[in-house]
């Protein structure tokens, strides 16, 4: 029997899938199985998934109706026979020794979750927010600590998680199919606080590919408003099981904090229409447990933000912006307020001297080895993409 399975749900990643494969079939561990879930895909994505078939006796093929993204998860892990669970998305990447050193992990520990870092692909395409929360710091977490379910370094993405199958069993885990966007918080929320021990480690095992522009994430995150109202949705679903967990009497005060920060700062960047329509969604959602979530204890910015919110009163833009100003200055001082809300205004005329100093000069050697790191990615990809088709086509 494989000693880790490596799940890789696949649709419409015909120019990508073949590089991800790669990276799997290349593990320094080679005592794995790769199961690959066809979520209905209407490119080359299965042809691709089959020729790979015939070259690796590894590989395993579901094939399936479109679901969703946890619908083909939960296909995998129900093929899975190995005793831990590792989740790649078909257009990412794995490091080589990614699976031996959780395999390591587990193993030392006898832990239930492994939640490792991960890096940008290409590095020049994450952010700061990105490279941070791909950087988490290692610990233990033994029992039901909540202290590891708000640290922004462990969430949101699943396949920077590996789990035991037996969790999984055990507490009637799966990806809920029911949420289309999103289901990698849902997930964290119902599964870290079950787990008996939780293992972080800082090792980067993953390369998140960071360039895909036609990407479901890049897709539903086109706007503020796009964004707060699906985040009113996931957060929906976590309320809905933290209720149903008892959570909520331990620690629905963190929750709605972290609930403000999640979809209440978009909501209050979003025009004025969408923005009272993002509050009103998220006071319905809030308001049957109001009672149970200890608010007087809340943090002043969060406090200060849901007694708006909980203000049936149709909400101004410059009410919205005042409002966001209190919670940030609360929540990050006065200097976070500045570099947010005056950011642009402030640097308008530094920019322009900094562009024409740019123009004038030569380019630096610092700048022309990141652009020829770039240029050698995107034929990489190319290269990647003729490859593909050269097994399609075989």
């Amino acid at each position: 029997m494989a000693r880790i399975s490596v799940i890789v749900p696949v649709y419409n990643v015909e120019d990508f899938v073949a590089q991800c494969l790669a990276t799997v079939r290349a593990q320094t561990l080679e005592d794995i199985e790769i199961i690959c879930v066809n979520d209905g895909s209407t490119d080359g994505s299965l042809s691709l998934l089959e020729a790979a078939q015939k070259l690796d006796r590894r590989i395993v093929v579901v094939d399936k109706p479109n679901g969703g993204l946890s619908s083909a998860r939960n296909a995998g892990i129900a093929r899975a026979q190995s005793p831990y669970l590792m989740f790649v998305d078909s257009d990412d990447l794995l490091e080589p020794h990614a699976c031996e050193r959780v395999l390591e992990v587990f193993e030392e520990t006898d832990a239930d979750i492994v939640t490792f870092g991960a890096s940008c692909y290409p590095a020049w395409g994450g952010n700061d927010w990105l490279v941070g929360c791909l950087s988490p710091a290692p610990a233990s977490y033994v029992g039901q600590d909540f202290d590891l379910m708000f640290r922004e370094d462990v969430r949101p993405y699943v396949w920077r998680s590996a789990v035991s199958r037996d969790f999984l069993q055990r507490c009637h885990l799966q990806f809920r199919e029911d949420v289309r966007f999103g289901e990698d918080q849902v997930f964290y929320f119902e599964a870290y606080p079950q787990a008996t021990r939780c293992e972080v480690i800082d090792d980067k095992l993953y390369l998140y590919r960071t360039s895909r522009k036609d990407s479901l994430m890049d897709q539903r995150l086109s706007s503020k408003a796009a964004k707060a109202n699906n985040h009113v949705n996931i957060a929906e679903k976590i309320f809905s099981i933290w209720d149903e967990q008892g959570w909520l009497s331990l620690e629905g005060r963190r929750l709605l904090e972290w609930f403000g920060e999640f979809a209440g700062v978009d909501a209050l960047s979003s025009e004025e229409h969408a923005c009272n329509q993002t509050i009103t969604d998220m006071r319905a959602l809030v308001l049957p447990y109001w009672d149970d979530l200890d608010t007087d204890d809340l943090e002043g910015g969060t406090r200060g933000m849901f007694t708006r919110i909980m203000n049936p009163a149709p909400l101004s833009k410059a009410e919205a912006k005042k409002v966001l100003w209190l919670y940030f200055r609360h929540r990050y001082g006065w200097k976070f307020c500045v570099r947010k809300f005056g950011h642009d205004v402030l640097m308008r005329p530094f920019r322009a001297i900094k562009q024409a100093c740019q123009k004038a000069l030569p380019e630096s050697e610092a700048h022309k080895q990141e652009r020829l790191e770039r240029e050698a990615l995107l034929e990489a990809y190319e290269a990647d993409r003729v490859a593909a088709l050269k097994i399609l086509n075989s």
